[in-house]
């Protein structure tokens, strides 16, 4: 038996809730951990969210989501509300790395396709990561 390659991917998810949600962010986090963990091998997770505030584009195109078709929300109500960051570290075969990108954006998104409006409207990206730093030249970029 032969020991298959891997790489490692590194998957920034941003998303908007309410400060007062984090708690419920946190278990869909969990929920899109344990359908990860079912096709690859989850390395590291984060154990904390990095708030990211509410001055940059994403923030406003999330919220939207939340908002839907519904009054827009007052600045004091949107004050209630930031975006937040999570990373998770997935180890995948090198075989598989263009299509487990992919997937894994799927995977760890934290807003359902069916719940409208959003209740973590979310964007993630995958980075490819390695120990070095040093085995591809220049950095590319996506």
């Amino acid at each position: 038996m032969t020991v298959q390659e891997s790489i490692s991917l590194c998957c920034i998810s941003c998303f908007v809730c309410r400060f007062d949600a984090l708690p419920a962010a946190k278990q869909r986090y969990l929920e899109r951990l344990s359908e990860t963990r079912k096709k690859y091998e989850v390395v590291l997770a984060s154990e904390q969210v990095y708030n990211l505030g509410q001055s940059d584009m994403l923030f406003e195109l999330l919220l939207k989501e939340i908002v839907a078709f519904g009054e827009p929300l007052s600045e004091e109500e949107k004050e209630e509300y930031s975006t937040f960051m999570v990373n998770t570290i997935v180890s995948v075969p090198k075989d598989d790395n263009d299509d487990a990108a992919w997937g894994l954006i799927d995977l760890l998104e934290m807003d359902y396709a069916d719940e409208f409006p959003a209740v973590f409207p979310s964007h993630t990206r995958v980075i490819t990561m390695s120990p070095t730093g040093q085995e591809t030249p220049g950095f590319t970029f996506q």
